[in-house]
């Protein structure tokens, strides 16, 4: 089984298809992030999930349960095979967002991202947090 997916990185549907229709058989699934998603929504995965690949939804929700749980539905009805939130959000809102995600797709996959990689040694006392990132991502 292939584990690599792609990034498809931009806001040009166009251009993310004609990269997915050229990588199709040679990997695992597709990820689309952020920027794609706010430009083209729901709809605009849809057709990647018609590729028949898995589809990695990457927004790493963040915020209070409910309203995480909500999105998290929503994102996992499309009929995505991963999801993720951002584990500083806590133990509750990552509980919520699992119980909502296979209340409706028991087979998608919710993932945490524990501290991001831009995050460096130097950004961690911003943020209140104490070096070395490794620390955090272990904790």
């Amino acid at each position: 089984m292939n584990s690599v997916y792609v990034a498809l990185d931009t806001t040009d549907p166009d251009y993310a298809r004609s990269v997915a229709e050229r990588v199709r058989m040679s990997v695992g699934g597709l990820k689309l992030g952020l920027k794609f998603f706010n430009a083209h929504g729901p709809d605009g995965v849809r057709p990647f999930l018609d590729m028949g690949l898995p589809v990695f939804l990457d927004l790493k929700y963040h915020d209070i349960p409910n309203t995480v749980a909500g999105a998290a539905r929503a994102a996992a009805s499309l009929g995505v095979s991963i999801l993720n939130v951002h584990a500083q959000g806590g133990a509750t809102m990552m509980r919520a967002a699992l119980e909502a995600v296979k209340s409706v797709s028991p087979s998608t996959k919710l993932i945490a991202v524990t501290m991001l990689t831009s995050i460096s040694d130097e950004d961690l006392p911003s943020v209140g947090l104490t070096p070395p990132v490794a620390d955090q991502v272990l904790r």
